[in-house]
């Protein structure tokens, strides 16, 4: 709405200092002038309606997913913190004593399916950094998959590093959602 009446505004004021400006005889050159004024304002107006229409079309087609994707990843998160402390307290007399952490292969299941989707499907559609985040997830996984496979046993240091490709990609995540469903342009007062 702002920007409807700032166009019409900025085409009174225009149309009034051309009207003032130039001799009253050339009326039809005015007339011309002020019809292509209006026809660049509508021109801009129709472009940016297009352009907003279609993110929000490929917010609604998403939203359901990203929002699942996010969910999927705050759990695993959870439940490789979980299993750090785990392993903390084994190796350390002063850590506090966690109970073994229930087996997670649903958590980890439901994210691996995430992962797959969003680096396959839903790869054209997601930002340059939040696909490198995807990567490195993906990269840090198989490396501790590798280490398991090979029985080296994991520390503490091996889950705080995959933790933090998580967390990056959480942030990467929440940031591509903000991006693509238009809150950041909304202000709050």
């Amino acid at each position: 709405m702002k920007k409807l009446l700032c166009g019409v505004a900025i085409g009174f004021i225009l149309c009034v200092a051309i009207l003032s400006v130039f001799e009253t005889d050339k009326l039809s050159n005015y007339a011309n002038i002020t019809i292509a004024i209006a026809a660049c304002v509508a021109t801009y107006f129709h472009y940016e309606s297009i352009r907003n229409t279609r993110t929000q079309r490929i917010w609604d087609t998403n939203k359901d997913f990203l929002f699942s994707f996010s969910r999927s990843l705050s759990n695993v998160i959870q439940t490789t913190k979980e299993y750090r402390d785990y392993e903390y307290s084994l190796l350390s007399p002063h850590y506090p004593n966690y109970p073994e952490p229930v087996c997670s292969m649903e958590v980890d299941k439901d994210f691996k399916n995430h992962l797959a989707e969003m680096s396959t499907i839903y790869d054209c559609l997601i930002s340059n950094e939040l696909r490198e985040a995807v990567k490195n997830v993906e990269n840090e996984k198989l490396a501790i998959q590798g280490m398991i496979n090979d029985d080296i046993a994991l520390v503490p240091e091996n889950y705080n590093s995959l933790i933090e490709c998580y967390e990056t990609l959480e942030e990467e995540l929440r940031r591509f959602i903000v991006r693509l469903s238009g809150i950041e342009n909304l202000k709050m007062a």
